[in-house]
């Protein structure tokens, strides 16, 4: 894939993220934008998935936690507390800290209506061209949903983290402060790790989405890593600096979540959110390691940079030209 696109400017796009690496505490959360629906407590809960990465960008430990919402949480109080004792029990109160969550968390939108943000109207526009360019989106494309109006959960939860724990919304005018919360779409994610050429040509969009496909199942082991690994083992091995830190990552990962008996019913795990919840929160994990070692992307209308930013794995210079799959010497 060349890089001759009507979108040329993006090929000189800084890097996301730190420029000097540091010992970072990495968050991915997956955020209930409402709570969960009403009528279904299984659906009431937030997911955290955070791992401490050294200065060379190596792991060291992960963090994994479903977050119980009691009366869905409409304050965000939990959740934020949730992320609160993660800090502490990682050891990373001084740390440097980047928290990644899937959920629209900025507008500059007053409509009472669901609209889409500016910073998703940058993403489609130059998404569909670089899939032209590539011959094609074959099922990869993320399918956008309006960011605004935001909930109140989300705002709240946002609230939280800014006041409470000193975590500061990212902005692409500044240097990143050393709590930094970001948005990011695990969507995203996974089509710009297709575009960088991550997945093997024999995987198609069907096959690593499928972890969303499995509401109403009751999977084995086998089948349970089966879709873990084919949606983040290869396509994300460029993650941390080293495949083998992130190989290590996803199978203790895998080790926690066929340990944890909350979505386990007659001996079996059940499909939807239960995994839906922990490999999205990975892929945004992914981000936030990602930004740790100034290597991520960022879509924002750079004329309406206040109504949101979406930000992803890898760099944007990889996304647009491609980039060689890792060899097995490399693994």
């Amino acid at each position: 894939m060349t890089s001759n696109l009507k979108c040329d400017h993006l090929a000189n796009a800084p890097a996301v993220g730190f420029a000097e690496p540091r010992r970072t505490l990495c968050i991915g959360l997956d955020l209930a934008w409402h709570g969960g629906s009403a009528n279904d407590r299984s659906s009431q809960f937030d997911f955290l998935a955070a791992a401490v990465f050294d200065e060379c960008g190596t792991w060291q430990r992960t963090h994994l936690k479903r977050v119980d919402l009691q009366n869905r949480d409409p304050d965000g109080s939990i959740t934020a507390g949730a992320i609160g004792q993660l800090i502490k029990e990682s050891g990373s109160i001084e740390s440097r800290i980047i928290l990644a969550i899937d959920a629209p968390l900025q507008t500059n939108q007053a409509t009472k209506n669901k609209q889409y943000r500016a910073c998703e109207r940058h993403l489609s526009l130059h998404r569909k061209r670089i899939d032209k360019q590539a011959g094609g989106s074959n099922g990869w494309h993320p399918n956008l949903q309006p960011g605004a109006v935001l909930t109140n959960r989300v705002k709240n939860v946002l609230d939280h983290l800014l006041r409470e724990l000193n975590f500061w919304l990212w902005k692409s005018d500044a240097n990143l402060p050393e709590r930094t919360v970001l948005e990011c779409f695990p969507a995203e994610a996974i089509w710009a790790a297709k575009r960088m050429d991550r997945y093997p040509e024999s995987f198609t969009s069907t096959r690593v989405k499928a972890y969303k496909a499995q509401k109403g199942f009751h999977l084995n082991a086998t089948q349970v890593r089966a879709l873990v690994e084919d949606t983040l083992l290869d396509g994300f091995k460029f993650t941390t600096q080293t495949p083998q830190d992130w190989v290590s990552l996803i199978e203790a990962i895998l080790t926690w979540m066929l340990n944890d008996t909350t979505w386990i019913k007659s001996g079996r795990y059940r499909g939807g959110k239960w995994l839906d919840d922990v490999v999205d929160s990975t892929l945004c994990l992914a981000t936030a390691i990602c930004c740790a070692l100034n290597r991520a992307h960022v879509w924002q209308d750079p004329d309406n940079q206040d109504d949101g930013h979406i930000i992803g794995p890898g760099v944007m210079q990889e996304l647009l030209t491609g980039r060689t799959r890792l060899t097995a010497t490399q693994l």
